[in-house]
């Protein structure tokens, strides 16, 4: 069991190590942030309940009312 617990964190281990393809990044940075920006608002909670403070959300609507 340990040896496939290494085996498997070596493999993951390689995968993160290698660099992305020129341009990979930026591509994803951009669509992070158009994710994020058109879901904002939609994570902002008004204080109530047991929270004495607004709050947010791990997403607008995945996640809506789950605290």
């Amino acid at each position: 069991m340990k040896r496939t617990i290494l085996i498997m964190m070596l493999a993951s281990g390689a995968v993160f190590a290698a660099e992305p393809p020129s341009g990979e990044i930026e591509k994803y940075i951009g669509l992070i942030r158009d994710g994020i920006n058109a879901e904002y608002k939609g994570m902002f909670r008004e204080k109530g309940g047991i929270f004495k403070y607004p709050f947010l959300v791990p997403g607008s609507k995945t996640y809506a009312d789950v605290l």
